[in-house]
């Protein structure tokens, strides 16, 4: 055991806790997955895509490339499939409904058989 004169200075669990509420949080990385494949995928990337990238990296979506090959975590995939999921479902409703307002907006045409 040392022992010294100086002062000790307490735990700064505020600062602590003030920076981790600043971090990326899984959660809120999950709402961005289609601004986080595209930014994935994007070759030269802006300053803000590069950001955005490095705070999935944290969250834990991405695989941090410095250590790393490149891609998806096991939980980053779950999100970008279930994403693919809402995109098509998304799709299909679109479809649905304009093959519902053109159904009922276009006169029906019959055919006569004399």
């Amino acid at each position: 055991m040392i022992l010294t004169g100086k002062p000790q200075t307490p735990i700064p669990w505020e600062a602590i806790a003030t920076a981790k509420a600043a971090c990326p949080t899984l959660e809120a990385m999950a709402e961005r997955i289609g601004e986080i494949v595209a930014a994935h995928n994007e070759f030269n990337k802006t300053e803000e895509q590069k950001q955005l990238v490095a705070d999935a990296t944290y969250a834990g979506i991405l695989t941090d490339s410095r250590y790393d090959v490149p891609g998806f975590t096991e939980k980053g995939r779950e999100l970008v499939q279930e994403f693919a999921r809402k995109q098509c479902a998304a799709a299909a409703q679109q479809t649905v409904t304009e093959t519902a307002e053109t159904e009922t907006t276009e006169p029906k045409r019959q055919l006569a058989l004399f």
